[in-house]
């Protein structure tokens, strides 16, 4: 379970503070633990006495935390004392804390200062530039700013200076002082508005606690900022819109209305009336997943459902996968990414595993699939599950030996079986089965031949199995019970290619094609029993044939998802098959595919490090958006059409924010700095973006004279 701390002071009617953060964390799915600043006397008509804890007792109770129980996420809230603010830096810095959400309290919205000068410079010093996202008033980002802030423009300005100067995300909240309860996420590479409606309750205490610790819980389930930001706004206006009516003053919101409604009452309601989110749709339920990636992919939660009934659609979501943020995979979906990881009996330190994750959600690879094939590897696995709020996927076929410690020749179908259905339970959200190689598709591969053979490591897997054995393949034979796990769990089927090829020699061969064939009937057999489907697709190929093979792909397997490799259009590059892949991928989503596996650098040649995953992940994010481009994906063109502003403006530092990669973009530029900021080291004054800016400027262009 993941974990949030709140650093804050204790508010004994439970509107605010420690009480606060608590039910909200929990409320949040997170598990809650607290280091308290300070006691006070209040109600919800007034403060009446404050006592404040020593700052050594403060660093004590922090210790005592971070040494046993490390929290995924912290939120820190009032500290009226320069000394206790000092205290709380120290510790985060020493024990490395992440994820720090700081509501700066330092301002009423009156404008009355809450605390004293000293603490507030010591919170401007110390801790804002710690923290990850922080959370101000209008007053205080007036404070923190130093400017004047009267409307929205003046928002979008304060924010920018806010970050410029500490660093950190900013959640300005305009709900206090404008007309419309409109909130401004500013950050690295992020601006948006969080526009909402002013909910008419007087019962408003305690908010500002709720909201930055509701965020520290998205945050803690491995959400990025933008959508832990938009679930908290949801959760706070939920619980201002139950309208709980306490006290004789400005009451507390009702915390608990998600644990009734949103989590535990939609949970059993799903189960109730459907088990997969295929069987939803064709009942015509809109389910929550659905209305996510509806507003994800900018188009109707009707017209998603549509698509997921017909199976054009998938969304890979196991009911036991808690930290899921749902993508939809298929027809009017943006190209998704799969990240590739786990241990080998040559590598197996999980410890780069997990770094490779955390490249994976920097990023935004929307899946990551888990190929361990050494030893017990459910730790892992589970940890994996717990963190991340991509898709998880798995290859079952990989884990079967380790799992089961048995050699291959030993292991039955139910064995077999028996893992599938421990991934299942585990929480993992689709699961490639090569249920299609069966004994006709084996047929037609030995009687063409190959130069590559198999090159499918669960291909050759089953291939030796009932080559030894004389039985058909398991996945096959026992498809329909295979089917039942899968609908229990919600767990979408992706039918492996094992037989696709592994040199461009071998593409489009009979044994692809027959493949390809019983995958199309499998695919139906699937939907039968309301299972999602995703279709694997081949691995090297010409770029001649992608197009085609993409056409023939969707036409056999009645329009399902299609999830490729590469393809890969040429052998003769290990070191750069990142590259042979992007091209294939770029080519292979603008015809058709939906979810491209990446490759990396070491494809051919070892497993890959964290620098190999980056540059995997990069290349294929690059494949996708290009291909989204040109299927004119709604929005795809958008960050393109800022990044030409940015430029045409000479604006360095915007164009690091818009940058799929700013860092590396930041560290090219500032490598060989410019005499002249409004250029690059490439052309110095002899840039043409700032010569003809200064022509239609009606400026002089002149370079011998220049000094």
């Amino acid at each position: 379970m993941r974990t949030a701390l709140s650093i804050a002071g204790s508010d004994p009617s439970g509107g605010a503070g420690i009480q606060a953060d608590i039910k909200t964390m929990t409320a949040n799915g997170v598990y809650a633990m607290t280091a308290v600043t300070a006691l006070t006397a209040q109600n919800t008509v007034g403060v009446s006495g404050i006592f404040e804890v020593s700052p050594e007792f403060a660093g004590e109770q922090l210790d005592r935390v971070f040494e046993d129980i490390f929290p995924d996420a912290v939120k820190i809230g009032m500290v009226s004392s320069a000394q206790i603010t000092r205290v709380i830096a120290e510790k985060l810095k020493k024990y490395n804390a992440k994820n720090i959400v700081l509501d700066t309290v330092m301002v009423a919205t009156s404008g009355a200062k809450l605390i004293s000068d000293e603490a507030i410079e010591a919170l401007k010093t110390e801790l804002i530039p710690l923290a990850d996202i922080i959370t101000p008033n209008i007053p205080e980002a007036e404070v923190l700013s130093g400017m004047k802030i009267a409307s929205a423009e003046d928002m979008e300005l304060a924010a920018e200076e806010i970050f410029r100067k500490y660093g950190c995300a900013v959640l300005l909240k305009g709900g206090h002082q404008l007309n419309d309860a409109n909130d401004l996420l500013f950050g690295d590479g992020i601006k948006k508005w969080y526009n909402g409606r002013r909910i008419d309750n007087p019962n408003t205490h305690g908010t500002g606690c709720t909201l930055s610790s509701a965020i520290a819980s998205n945050l803690a389930k491995g959400f990025d900022i933008d959508e832990a930001v938009e679930r908290a706004k949801k959760y706070i206006s939920g619980a201002l819109g139950a309208m709980l009516d306490l006290g004789r003053g400005s009451g507390p919101m009702d915390h608990t209305f998600a644990i009734e409604n949103e989590f535990t009452a939609e949970r059993n309601k799903k189960m109730r009336e459907y088990s997969t989110q295929m069987e939803a749709a064709k009942k015509g339920i809109i389910t929550p997943e659905m209305k996510i990636v509806a507003e994800k992919e900018y188009i109707s939660p009707e017209e998603l459902r549509e698509l997921v009934a017909k199976g054009e659609v998938a969304i890979p979501c196991n009911i036991n996968h808690k930290a899921i943020s749902p993508e939809g995979v298929g027809t009017k979906m943006r190209t998704k990414i799969n990240v590739n990881l786990g241990i080998s009996g040559d590598a197996q330190n999980y410890d780069k595993e997990m770094q490779k994750v955390e490249l994976a959600h920097k990023f935004g690879a929307e899946a990551i699939m888990d190929l361990s094939n050494y030893g017990k590897t459910n730790t892992f696995r589970r940890q994996l599950i717990e963190k991340s709020p991509a898709m998880i996927g798995t290859v079952p076929m990989y884990d079967a030996i380790g799992y089961l410690e048995k050699d291959l020749l030993d292991i039955t179908a139910e064995d077999f079986l028996k893992v599938v259905r421990a991934h299942a339970e585990e929480g993992v959200d689709f699961m490639t089965i090569h249920a299609g190689i069966n004994r006709r598709a084996v047929e037609a591969f030995r009687r063409e031949g190959r130069k590559m053979n198999i090159v499918s490591r669960g291909g050759s897997l089953l291939f030796a199995w009932m080559m030894m054995t004389g039985n058909e393949n398991p996945f096959y034979e026992h498809y329909d019970e295979v089917l039942e796990i899968l609908r229990e769990f919600d767990v979408t089927i992706s039918l492996g290619d094992a037989l696709r090829p592994g040199c461009i020699d071998d593409a489009t061969d009979a044994g692809q094609i027959s493949e390809l064939i019983e995958l199309g009937a499998l695919t139906l057999r699937a939907w039968e029993k309301d299972v999602q489907v995703m279709v694997e697709g081949p691995g090297h190929m010409a770029m001649n044939e992608i197009a085609a093979n993409m056409t023939l792909q969707k036409r056999i397997c009645h329009n399902a998802p299609f999830y490729v490799l590469g393809p890969l259009v040429t052998d003769i590059f290990p070191g750069y098959d990142h590259i042979t892949t992007a091209i294939g991928g770029a080519i292979a989503a603008a015809s058709g595919a939906d979810f491209l596996c990446y490759v990396t650098p070491a494809e051919h040649l070892r497993l890959p490090d964290v620098d190999d995953v980056k540059e995997g992940i990069m290349a294929s994010k690059i494949a996708a958006h290009a291909a989204d481009i040109a299927k004119g994906v709604p929005h795809a063109r958008d960050k393109d059409n800022a990044m030409a502003e940015a430029r045409h403006k000479v604006d360095w530092d915007e164009m690091f924010k818009i940058a799929a990669d700013p860092d590396k973009a930041r560290e090219y530029f500032e490598s060989t700095p410019p005499a002249d900021r409004h250029t690059c080291s490439m052309c110095g004054k002899m840039c043409a973006v700032r010569t003809t800016n200064m022509i239609l400027e009606g400026k002089t262009v002149e370079f011998c004279t220049e000094k």
